[in-house]
């Protein structure tokens, strides 16, 4: 065992670390844990019907051009967060996604830090969100492809 001397008193280090037994697998014993056990399975197969009832994403062109306006990592940031954000419940109001009052963009609104995506909602035949416009905030403008636009 080393030791080492730090502000003024000695501090015993252990010479390394100690050896962890690998997890195991067990079965459950208890009634109780095959319940959980048993409810946990019931959510993997919600999920997979969750999975199922997915949107499908898709940008108009213009939305395109907007995301390409934008530095690499707003675009980045955009694209990462909008499959978490709008593939499940893209209707459904949060702290960053709100309807907006009647305007030429779109019904819906999702803040994801300064940027505001601008999207719609078809729920038939297919379940689809289209990106109509991508922007940015500054403080109470929006700028969408370098335009400010009033909504």
């Amino acid at each position: 065992m080393g030791s080492r001397y730090h502000a003024g008193r000695l501090r015993s280090q252990p010479s390394s670390p100690r050896p962890r037994d690998p997890p195991t697998l067990r079965e459950p014993t208890d009634p109780r844990d095959r319940i959980c056990s048993e409810r946990r399975e019931e959510r993997r197969d919600g999920a997979s019907v969750l999975a199922s009832l997915a949107y499908r994403i898709e940008y108009d062109p213009e939305a395109e051009d907007h995301l390409a306006a934008l530095t690499a990592r707003d675009e980045a940031m955009v694209l990462d967060s909008l499959p978490d954000q709008l593939a499940h419940q893209p209707t459904v109001t949060t702290r960053n996604r709100k309807p907006m009052k009647p305007n030429p963009v779109a019904p819906w609104e999702l803040r994801i830090g300064r940027l505001r995506v601008y999207y719609d909602v078809q729920e038939e035949p297919e379940r689809v969100v289209t990106v109509r416009a991508v922007g940015i905030k500054d403080r109470n403008r929006i700028y969408i492809g370098g335009t400010e636009i009033k909504l």
